[in-house]
């Protein structure tokens, strides 16, 4: 018996017998695990044998149902783990790579405002929205309007008889179309006007 566990552990035995020589519990302790042998002294009717078998057959049915959902639950955890680390392999390396490009970013930036603010004329910078996002210290020292200042509403840097040309000057240039040598008018902060030559170009985030 013990032979036969060894070699087909996923067995059940049933043994049924008229006479044995061996204790119930000393044939139990021969043979591990306990449920894995049934012992049954005769005598025994056909009836009890029927529902033994039907009972015995639904239950080794169910064990080998969970084995089978314990396996594909295994082999499901391990399919989900592989993708699991693949997802967090590529994840990774877009943060390092999203990292390099914000880095390299901040230093071309940084570079750019390095030359902006030693220019000797006057650079403003807006937004797509026409927004006022940056002013060089040329600006400031020429026109008197600080970065704050020109970041609130009203701001009355455009003369009112320009406003058309400004806009139109906002549209092509957002467009992608260059300007350069436009002479036109601004007003300082303390509403002197100054004749200037407008260049503008537009930079888009990639």
């Amino acid at each position: 018996v013990m032979s036969v566990l060894t070699e087909f552990g996923g067995f059940e035995i049933v043994m049924m017998t008229g006479y044995s020589d061996i204790r119930t519990q000393e044939l139990a302790e021969r043979i591990p695990p306990m449920h894995k042998i049934l012992y049954i002294e005769k005598p025994i009717r056909p009836k009890e044998i029927y529902q033994l078998a039907g009972a015995l057959g639904a239950k080794w049915r169910t064990e080998r149902e969970m084995e089978q959902v314990h396996d594909d639950l295994e082999r499901w955890l391990e399919d989900r783990t592989v993708e699991l680390l693949q997802t967090n392999q590529s994840l990774k390396k877009e943060i390092e790579a999203r990292t390099l490009v914000q880095n390299a970013l901040l230093e071309s930036e940084e570079r750019y405002r390095i030359v902006l603010e030693s220019v000797p004329d006057p650079i403003i910078v807006y937004d797509m929205e026409d927004r006022v996002e940056y002013v060089n210290p040329a600006f400031s020292r020429v026109f008197g309007w600080t970065l704050a200042e020109c970041q609130q509403s009203p701001f009355e840097f455009v003369p009112v008889d320009l406003l058309a040309q400004a806009r139109l000057l906002f549209e092509k240039t957002t467009r992608g179309q260059m300007i350069s040598g436009l002479e036109s008018c601004r007003l300082t902060k303390d509403g002197a006007p100054i004749q200037v030559s407008i260049s503008s170009a537009a930079f888009f985030d990639q």
